[in-house]
């Protein structure tokens, strides 16, 4: 660094980020207030830690046996028999992911190499009802409410990609944030859900078809383009 009388010179507008060892604080590339953010590669072998800033939310804990495969931004996890991740949630956290007079967006960066099948994303059945789901279903994205809806081709969980699910009262919305295709869905706001949230497993069984967890994240609001495409390299990079 040039200094002049022990001062730092810039030449012109240029500020160096690190003086004397400090800098600035660094921004972090989510949003505030999200409720959780579950990457492979921070699995520790009991649990994934929550990267979302600010959150109480908890962690995404193993039962039975996940098997963490590779490492940083392509690390995934995979399961063992009839293993899954989980987290029970409190009344409140229910309540808001079932999002009756709420809105509740997931990002979702997940994939079923297998052909056929079906296999929980986002499950809360195995503690009591099922309304909704959102699953893995012969490689798409379905929504189940008290019947599966496939999202179409655009949706397709053999392509490694983040997908926006956007829940809120009874309207379902789907997105796909490589080509922004949509698919929309109107369903009751009848919503019998169990406390414990799930991912492998959607609650019967062999329904077990999910093949590769990467990353998951969730919000209790609408979110912007802006924070979809910060929140979708953010899964990605798995933050590395």
């Amino acid at each position: 660094m040039i200094t002049l009388n022990n001062r730092p010179v810039y030449v012109g507008n240029y500020k160096p980020l690190v003086i004397n060892g400090t800098g600035p604080t660094p921004v972090n590339p989510l949003p505030s207030d999200m409720d959780f953010v579950y990457l492979a590669n921070n699995f520790d072998g009991t649990k994934i830690p929550n990267s979302a800033p600010n959150s109480t939310f908890g962690d995404y804990l193993q039962y039975g046996t996940i098997v963490k495969n590779g490492s940083g931004n392509s690390c995934y996890l995979s399961r063992s028999g009839t293993s899954y991740l989980y987290k029970d949630l409190t009344s409140t956290e229910l309540n808001n992911i079932k999002a009756i007079n709420n809105t509740y967006t997931f990002f979702i960066r997940m994939m079923q190499d297998v052909s056929y099948g079906t296999g929980g994303i986002m499950s809360c059945r195995l503690n009591g009802g099922y309304v909704y789901m959102i699953r893995c279903e012969s490689q798409q994205l379905q929504i189940h409410t008290t019947g599966g809806y496939n999202c179409g081709s655009d949706f397709m969980l053999n392509v490694d990609r983040v997908y926006k699910v956007q829940v809120s009262g009874a309207y379902f919305q789907a997105k796909n944030l490589d080509n922004n295709a949509i698919y929309n869905l109107n369903f009751s706001t009848d919503r019998s859900m169990g406390n414990r949230m799930t991912s492998f497993h959607a609650g019967y069984s062999g329904e077990l078809a999910l093949d590769r967890f990467y990353a998951f994240a969730g919000i209790p609001r609408a979110t912007t383009a802006e924070e979809d495409e910060q929140i979708k390299s953010y899964l990605l990079s798995q933050g590395t």
